[in-house]
């Protein structure tokens, strides 16, 4: 079937798998990705979603890549986490790959969650599959003769997913080995932070700084109260605009005049 994607407007080859979405419109899966839907799990609701809705995930998607790649750490512990003392948040980084917004060709080195200190809720590390530490010191850490797999588990609240996996080991290795004791001491160094911005949480409350992901709270907000229609979607739009701060130029670049008359018709 020809046509055109909804979003990007690139026209579909005859091998191109399409997504058709609501009022039996059709978006490629380049797009469908960059929105950060899954093929699996979110396909079966591709009818209920709207051109608009894949818009502005994406372009909060592009907004959370930006904050990523202009992030400063007080503390770096490499690829799996960075921590900013000042700002009070942190960056962890995430099983799946994902596509760059900007240039769908380049992949991303991982899914990045940038958080709030604010919002940790609880941590644990997990050796095959099963918690071998709550709380620090580590008593029981690498017990078992081969790890299949190491992962911190973070608990977040205010996240689209309440528990955020960092993978430390995807692969076996003997927990005699240099590199399991590697990765563990990456691993118990961000335990360690972890547990102090708990330690500080209990002790006294802060007033968390203004972040990007404040900012995808707000837009959530104003996108309800245009469902209850207490607001305009002109309002709504202007709104979004103003918290993101970015233009659809600076967004899609060279899709931005396909991407402005799609939504000057939806308009007529």
């Amino acid at each position: 079937m020809e046509g055109n994607c909804a979003i990007c407007g690139k026209k579909f080859g005859v091998f191109n798998l399409q997504i058709e979405i609501r009022d039996k419109r059709r978006v490629c899966t380049k797009c469908w990705r960059r929105a950060g839907l899954r093929m699996l799990d979110d396909i079966s609701r591709a009818k209920e979603i709207e051109a608009q809705e894949i818009y502005e995930r994406i372009e909060e998607a592009v907004a959370h890549e930006d904050a990523v790649r202009v992030f400063e750490a007080t503390l770096d512990l490499g690829e799996a986490a960075k921590f900013n003392d000042n700002t009070r948040q942190m960056i962890l980084a995430g099983h799946k790959k994902v596509y760059d917004s900007i240039d769908p060709q380049r992949k991303l080195p991982g899914c990045y969650g940038l958080f709030r200190y604010d919002q940790i809720v609880g941590f644990e590390l997990l050796e095959n599959g099963e918690s071998i530490s709550t709380s620090l010191p580590f008593d029981n850490i690498g017990t078992s003769t081969d790890c299949r797999e190491l992962n911190i588990k973070v608990t977040v609240k205010d996240y689209k997913e309440p528990a955020f996996y960092v993978p430390m080991l995807s692969y076996t290795v003997n927990t005699t080995s240099r590199t399991f004791k590697k990765k563990m001491k990456t691993a118990q160094d961000i335990l360690s932070k972890l547990q102090l911005i708990m330690n500080e949480k209990s002790q006294h409350r802060y007033e968390p700084t203004d972040t990007p992901m404040d900012k995808f709270e707000e837009i959530r907000k104003y996108k309800m109260l245009v469902d209850e229609g207490i607001i305009s979607a002109e309002e709504y739009e202007h709104k979004r605009r103003e918290l993101l701060g970015l233009g659809d130029e600076e967004l899609y670049q060279e899709e931005a005049p396909r991407i402005e008359g799609h939504r000057r018709r939806r308009r007529c």
